[in-house]
């Protein structure tokens, strides 16, 4: 299940819920074809991968978030373990979303 978060209050809660799983945030627009493209494979992860938290935020309804990240491009996926920042990348690439992903659970 993927949890949409709003503020920075939702994404501490996260960060302190996920403790030392693996924590993905995606950062999306609604607009975008890549974010719409990798949406159903970002999805797919928490079947996949059931031990991680899954967390996106809409940069147009939660822009004071975005903009606390300094989100440039969308899709951009962060990745957290114990509440610290861990990797970072921006683009659709599903094969470089998932090798992450392997390599960091």
């Amino acid at each position: 299940m993927v949890r949409y978060l709003k503020n920075m209050e939702e994404l501490q809660y996260a960060l302190q819920q996920a403790g030392p799983k693996l924590l993905v945030v995606k950062f999306f627009a609604s607009w975008c074809g890549n974010c719409r493209r990798i949406a159903p494979e970002f999805e797919k992860l928490s079947g996949d991968y059931p031990n991680i938290l899954l967390c996106q935020v809409d940069v147009d309804n939660a822009s004071i978030l975005a903009q606390q990240f300094q989100i440039r491009s969308v899709p951009t996926f962060f990745f957290y373990k114990d509440q610290n920042k861990i990797e970072a990348f921006s683009g659709a690439d599903v094969p470089k979303l998932r090798g992450t992903v392997d390599r960091l659970c």
